[in-house]
């Protein structure tokens, strides 16, 4: 049996419901990553998302269920990924990826975030064309009053562990 000393880290995948393509992205360049370094490195980089390290389960707070059953607060790093949604309220956050990236963030500044704007036809587009593309795709106006809440708090640098950049990213390959 060989011996695997390489070390595991834990990237926690944290998004709404909008941005499924950009999660599958994500995921790919981490596994990608693996295949072209893993060994060289000694390090395995793990894709913590809902869809695959969670279970139906009833008690309290869905959110605070998923906290738990993803280890939130024992993932070394994490990818916010955002578009129009900010996601469903929790009781704590807005929605359950700011609250999940507000957890790691408490934990001390070992955690580094980056805060993905999703590159689709709403940012950058002026407020007439917002308003007639929301209409059309059935965007929510308020989520994504929302979202913009937040990338500005991102942008103006009250959320330090924070990195914008922009989700067209995902699709370079860095080697």
């Amino acid at each position: 049996m060989a011996d695997d000393r390489r070390r595991h880290l834990r990237i926690l995948v944290a998004s709404p419901g909008d941005v499924d393509e950009e999660r599958k992205i994500a995921v790919q360049v981490i596994n990608q990553w693996n295949i072209a370094h893993g060994d060289t490195h000694q390090l395995h980089l793990d894709a913590v998302l809902w869809e695959t390290h969670s279970a139906p389960e009833c008690g309290e707070r869905v959110q605070g269920i998923l906290n738990e059953q993803l280890a939130v607060d024992h993932c070394d790093c994490g990818i916010g990924i955002f578009w129009t949604r900010i996601g469903t309220d929790t009781g704590v956050a807005p929605g359950g990826a700011v609250e999940e990236i507000r957890r790691m963030l408490s934990h001390g500044n070992r955690m580094v975030c980056a805060l993905l704007m999703s590159s689709g036809p709403v940012w950058g587009a002026d407020a007439v064309r917002v308003t007639q593309l929301a209409s059309k795709v059935h965007i929510d106006l308020n989520q994504l009053v929302k979202v913009r809440k937040l990338q500005l708090s991102v942008a103006v640098g009250q959320q330090k562990a924070f990195l914008l950049i922009p989700a067209a990213v995902l699709r370079l390959k860095f080697w």
